[in-house]
């Protein structure tokens, strides 16, 4: 489920010889964001001018460098081995003029000085001198930091990390976290019941209007309600009238009688409180997150919209979005690239539709690809359960479709399909199950689900827009 948190720019500076401590700085800085960033509300995200800065001309790239990163960074991490690195116009190394600048501007900066074995053949005395006058004299000015191999680097850029980060920084936690002036009668629920609330909310999706709700001891018998309303069956929910009684008891559910227990009403609060708790819906559309995350892992960072006299198609790199000769997919893909220029994560670069990456843009990527790296995958065949349907599943970014047929004594064959189902990370997908060959009077179902086992399992409930409901297992074959 998506979270508030602030954003903390890590920028990693070393010069050439380092390379390990820069792929386990990245690593030690994933597993701290998966690790802590749910309970600090504080996501560190690692940047260098390799995967960062787009090529430019204009200036001297150091100071392209200082203006796109060492300007917008929070915390700076410097590595040495036995190079200073190459001299810019104001200092010894591109390093030391990243550090000079940071410390300047009264930022924290963690430096790291290698003590480990070298081989003498590929040591330039010279630079190896530098580095060690350079050292001399920074630590006038601060404590550095010695290490003898890389897992003694790693054990301690580990803590250093989570101590820099919440002593300079700890007190945005209170910030990006929900208010706590009013308490939130769901916080009692949620643990208790969390598959009954879900399941309204998914209701609540699909009819905003809808208040009733109604349970049942058996599955197919029940009330001949009017208006809209959600059914619960106690043999699909055992305990559900005692789950509803308690949901009432806070105050967010009325009986429509004193003297029955089976109709209740939702209170306007308990509508209020459950719409609020639904996660907001990413403001990009797919078409954009796919064009922003591929352009992030392009050595250029450019999106390039090309109009020729035989076609016009959208380009990242060699890769091509939409069929070159089709108007439809030419608007298509332009209006991603309209939405990530409005959105502030592309800028235009000339007249002639080429755009690249901004610092936000590239923010955005990272947290687009650690999302779907997380994410759970439901694409393959699966069972429901009893044996009654085969489910063929087609995953395309965060999105997903399905094919689904079975057949029954008395019903014939029955044959479905879902489009344009969503995945969560946290394992929730939904979607609309649409019958393509039914009987007559079949309507749509929306299906609201959690894959659970290891990716193996698929479980959760059907409404149809009677506002009936059944529940239903898919396992992986």
């Amino acid at each position: 489920m998506p979270y508030p948190a602030n954003i903390i720019n890590v920028l990693i500076a070393c010069p050439s010889d380092v390379t390990d401590e820069k792929t386990a700085i990245r690593k030690i800085i994933d597993d701290w964001n998966a690790v802590l960033g749910p309970d600090t509300k504080l996501i560190a995200l690692p940047m260098n001018w390799e995967t960062h800065v787009a090529p430019q001309l204009g200036g001297h790239p150091q100071t392209i460098i200082n203006k796109e990163l060492v300007e917008k960074c929070d915390i700076l991490v410097a590595i040495f081995r036995a190079r200073i690195g190459t001299p810019t116009n104001e200092a010894e190394g591109g390093t030391v003029e990243e550090i000079q600048k940071h410390s300047k501007a009264k930022k924290p900066a963690m430096v790291y000085f290698s003590m480990g074995q070298a081989n003498l053949a590929e040591i330039d005395t010279t630079q190896l001198d530098a580095v060690r006058k350079f050292k001399e004299k920074l630590g006038e000015h601060g404590l550095l930091c010695e290490y003898k191999t890389l897992q003694d680097f790693c054990d301690k850029f580990k803590n250093h990390l989570t101590a820099t980060i919440l002593r300079e920084y700890g007190d945005l936690r209170v910030a990006a976290l929900p208010s706590a002036a009013a308490p939130n009668p769901l916080a009692d629920l949620e643990g208790s019941m969390p598959d009954v609330l879900e399941d309204l909310r998914g209701v609540l999706r699909e009819h905003p209007n809808l208040r009733d709700i109604l349970w049942i001891r058996t599955k197919g018998i029940g009330y001949n309600w009017p208006g809209p309303h959600v059914t619960f069956s106690e043999d699909v929910d055992p305990g559900i009238c005692e789950k509803l009684n308690v949901i009432a008891n806070h105050g967010l559910l009325t009986k429509r009688d004193p003297n029955d227990d089976f109709a209740f009403k939702m209170t306007e609060e308990f509508v209020r409180l459950l719409r609020k708790s639904v996660p907001a819906k990413p403001t990009l559309s797919d078409d954009a997150k796919q064009l922003l995350t591929a352009a992030s892992t392009d050595k250029m960072g450019r999106i390039n919209v090309l109009k020729t006299l035989s076609s016009r198609v959208v380009h990242v790199g060699n890769q091509r979005f939409g069929d070159a000769k089709s108007a439809a997919d030419f608007a298509r893909w332009t209006q991603a690239v309209k939405d990530l220029e409005g959105a502030g994560f592309i800028e235009p670069q000339n007249a002639d539709g080429l755009h690249a990456l901004t610092h936000e843009g590239y923010q955005t990527a990272e947290l687009l690809k650690r999302v779907i790296a997380k994410r759970t995958s439901i694409q393959g065949i699966w069972e429901e359960v009893p044996p009654c349907a085969t489910i063929d599943i087609v995953e395309s970014n965060d999105l997903w479709t399905a094919s689904g047929k079975w057949q029954k004594a008395g019903f014939g064959r029955v044959e479905w399909e879902i489009r344009d189902g969503t995945i969560g990370e946290d394992g929730h997908i939904e979607g609309t199950e649409t019958h393509t060959r039914s009987p007559e009077g079949w309507s749509d179902q929306r299906l609201v689900a959690k894959v659970s086992h290891g990716g193996q399992e698929i479980s959760g409930t059907r409404t149809n827009a009677g506002g009936k409901r059944e529940a239903f297992v898919w396992r992986k074959q």
